[in-house]
């Protein structure tokens, strides 16, 4: 009698070869993902920020006319506005914090790697000052504040233009006049 052929099973898994493919194929998709993931996350914090700076000055706006006075944003250290920003009912409308005044809201540092940079023309005061008509103003006096906040997260640039009592948002760091 003649042996019989041994059935084999057929295997099951891939073999070293396939596996190292795979993980060729895999390792370049990451390689070309990671970049856009660091510039869409760069974006995302850049607008969280705009977002939270534009709400800022909406509500010091607000608080001016339902207060009937002065209100004031301004960075948190007197300076800088990479340090945060805070909104408070500026009694004697001088632009700067001091113990007896009523904040009306903090807002935190933005991620440590975003640069914000104020310029405010001719006026050197780094603050926004709302009277009670809700118009912006340079604090201590009477005159219009035209200028810009400029927010810069990596290649990525929002500016927050002020100009004849109005703000916009541009995707640039230079405001545009407009008559």
């Amino acid at each position: 009698m003649q042996p019989q052929p041994v059935k084999r099973q057929a295997q099951r898994g891939y073999s070293i070869i396939e596996l190292v493919n795979v993980m060729a194929i895999a390792s370049a998709i990451a390689g070309t993902a990671i970049p856009s993931m660091g510039h869409m996350l760069d974006q995302q914090q850049l607008s969280s920020t705009t977002q939270d700076l534009v709400l800022a000055v909406n509500l010091a706006r607000s608080e001016a006319i339902t207060r009937g006075g002065h209100v004031t944003l301004a960075p948190l250290d007197h300076q800088h506005w990479n340090s945060g920003w805070r909104i408070f009912a500026d009694e004697n409308g001088n632009g700067a914090f001091e113990g007896d005044e009523t904040a009306v809201r903090v807002f935190p540092a933005p991620p440590s790697n975003m640069k914000v940079d104020a310029k405010f023309g001719i006026y050197h005061g780094r603050a926004l000052n709302f009277d009670s008509s809700g118009r912006l103003r340079r604090a201590n006096g009477s005159g219009m504040v035209l200028g810009h906040i400029t927010l810069e997260k990596g290649s990525a640039v929002r500016t927050l233009c002020f100009s004849k009592g109005t703000m916009r948002v541009v995707k640039s760091s230079e405001c545009e006049q407009r008559s």
